[in-house]
């Protein structure tokens, strides 16, 4: 968006692109937003047009947690990786801030190959490569993305085929 990013222009260019995509005012339920003010305000000036119908602001409270885990983790995987010149001293540092990192934030390599930021990244086009992943991290992120989308199309093929029936 090259306009500044204020709620009335903002509001504008989803109505547009709302438009473009031919979604009518019925299925116009929601605004997902973080809590800036001006996303606030646009979901409250989008209640009042008539072709959003009923729309209701839906504030995310976790963007802040998600921030807050990527950069633990970040912290964790770059900064905190035991290297074979550190000293016992330092090691045994490194280790129990990992080890309290994960007791307190519950960051294991499990959770973060397969956080809802990784699988946006894996999806989003504009991620060729992932140097915030350790090597092999990457594919996995790929096949964690790949199961989710094989479950997901697995549990919509019952509903089609009732809906057809």
């Amino acid at each position: 968006m090259e306009e500044n990013h204020t709620a009335a222009n903002i509001a504008q260019r989803l109505g547009e692109v709302a438009d473009a995509y031919g979604i009518p005012a019925s299925k116009r339920v929601a605004v997902v937003h973080d809590n800036a003010a001006n996303m606030v305000l646009c979901a409250d000036i989008l209640g009042t047009v008539e072709e959003w119908g009923q729309v209701k602001g839906v504030r995310t409270f976790p963007h802040g947690g998600t921030v807050t885990i990527t950069i633990l983790a970040n912290l964790k995987h770059r900064h905190l990786a035991i290297a074979e010149d550190d000293s016992p001293t330092t090691k045994s540092l490194k280790a129990k801030l990992v080890e309290e990192i994960d007791h307190r934030w519950q960051i294991n390599d499990r959770l973060f190959e397969s956080s809802l930021n990784v699988q946006a990244a894996v999806v989003d086009p504009r991620f060729k490569q992932f140097h915030f992943l350790d090597d092999g991290k990457g594919d996995e992120a790929y096949i964690c993305v790949s199961q989710l989308a094989d479950r997901l199309n697995t549990a919509q093929r019952p509903e089609q085929g009732q809906a057809a029936g």
